[in-house]
């Protein structure tokens, strides 16, 4: 046979990582995101955690948090979530892998103190407080919020007062006058607030960029009294340089019922100058708020709070 005849030897090829991975692997690569996935079967639940699933799968709220990795660097096969979010109306799990070692926060829901979301941007964070002084959290992306959000109204409503118990503790108090509100990123979470709840109401709002001396200014504060708890918004922090940009924030909600006393601190520990500082103390934790108005509109804030605690 001429040799122009002869069948060419077929050109290796490199293998395909994506085909030779087993099926199961390639289907949760193929879900794989930034965003949090939610388990419904076993087969949903991360290889690292399976062992977990017979005890939670019953949970009201059964969530995955992805590992933060690009995408194109991951393959089938590989660890792709971090840790497991189980929520239900007796308690929360968390189980966290950390590449060597997993680790398991357990909690009653009525041990939590108060729950906190702090975001910037994408990057965000779930925080309990509960009241034995620690803080357990769960770092996750703000593209999951919508999925975060119904965690944290399910664990308000399980944590906060009865509305009975609040409107107790308010009877006979003057109608307060109305805040307006003047400024974009607070506006916008008064309106979350105020309007899915025909029960909220807002405390106090303080207006940004206060001048503080040395090229800083304050980044404003708001609180709601929501029903049956109270919500503290802020933008993560009290105080930026001049002209600096924060796109960060952060929401507190205290059920009115865990709330053990206020006051309003004017020279923290730690701090050079004098800032006033309302202290809220909840079993095992202390929360701080820096505010900058006027002493006499400092004090009506703390006499509303007061009269807003169940005895």
């Amino acid at each position: 046979m001429s040799p122009a005849l002869q069948p060419k030897e077929a050109r290796r090829t490199e293998r395909d990582w994506y085909y030779d991975a087993d099926p199961a692997s390639r289907r949760e690569y193929d879900t794989f995101g930034p965003w949090i996935g939610i388990v419904r079967s076993l087969e949903d639940m991360p290889p690292r955690f399976r062992h977990a699933y017979e005890e939670l799968h019953a949970a009201t709220f059964l969530y995955k948090i992805p590992i933060k990795a690009d995408r194109r660097t991951v393959r089938p096969g590989m660890d792709l979530y971090s840790a497991i979010l189980a929520v239900s109306a007796e308690r929360v799990v968390v189980l966290e892998w950390n590449g060597s070692t997993e680790t398991r926060y357990e909690s009653p829901v009525e041990e939590i103190q108060a729950v906190r979301i702090d975001q910037d941007l994408l990057p965000a964070t779930l925080s309990l407080l509960l009241n034995d002084g620690r803080t357990v959290t769960l770092g996750y992306s703000s593209v999951s919020d919508k999925d975060i959000e119904q965690v944290v109204r399910f664990l308000r409503e399980h944590t906060a007062a009865t509305a009975e118990a609040h409107r107790v503790s308010t009877a006979g108090q003057p109608e307060r006058p109305e805040i307006t509100i003047g400024e974009g990123f607070y506006l916008s979470m008064s309106w979350k607030h105020v309007r899915r709840s025909p029960d909220a109401r807002i405390l106090y709002w303080e207006q940004p960029g206060v001048r503080l001396g040395g090229l800083k200014s304050s980044l404003g504060c708001l609180l709601v009294d929501a029903g049956s708890d109270l919500v503290i918004i802020h933008r993560g922090r009290f105080v930026r340089r001049w002209l600096e940009a924060v796109y960060s924030s952060a929401e507190s909600y205290i059920p009115w019922s865990v709330i053990q006393s206020v006051e309003l601190v004017q020279r923290p520990n730690g701090r050079k100058s004098p800032i006033p500082t309302l202290k809220i103390s909840v079993r095992g934790h202390d929360i701080r708020v820096e505010l900058f108005s006027p002493g006499a509109k400092l004090e009506g804030l703390l006499e509303e709070i007061k009269t807003r605690m169940v005895p």
